[in-house]
């Protein structure tokens, strides 16, 4: 009687998600960036939805973006959270009131302790 010879193919990969469509990204069509997973084909401009490649793109919040559209952005509003969609820092700082105004400019001094 010949013994019987079993095999066990032990699984020790886990699945990867596209951060852009949320499917299962295979090791040969997987671009990895700033933390995050994509398609080939899901690597694309936030702003024209371009494919991008690795050489070809770069990353402002989390998001990717064509270096053409990256540096229009940039330069239609002249800083970077405008030009994305986002507030300006200086807009954050004029809902701070005098009084709160005075403690970040001057520190805090007695009369703001009790």
């Amino acid at each position: 009687m010949c013994p019987v010879q079993v095999w066990f193919e032990i699984q020790t990969n886990y699945a990867e998600f596209c951060s852009s469509c949320e499917k299962v990204v295979y090791p040969l069509e997987k671009v990895e960036t700033g933390g995050k997973i994509f398609h080939k084909q899901c690597f694309r401009c936030q702003q024209c939805n371009c494919i991008l490649r690795m050489e070809t793109y770069t990353l402002n919040g989390g998001k990717p973006y064509c270096l053409p559209h990256f540096k229009q952005l940039f330069i239609a509003k002249g800083n970077y959270d405008e030009g994305f969609g986002l507030d300006q820092h200086k807009r954050k700082w004029n809902n701070v009131t005098r009084n709160e105004e005075d403690i970040l400019l001057n520190g805090i001094n007695d009369e703001h302790i009790q």
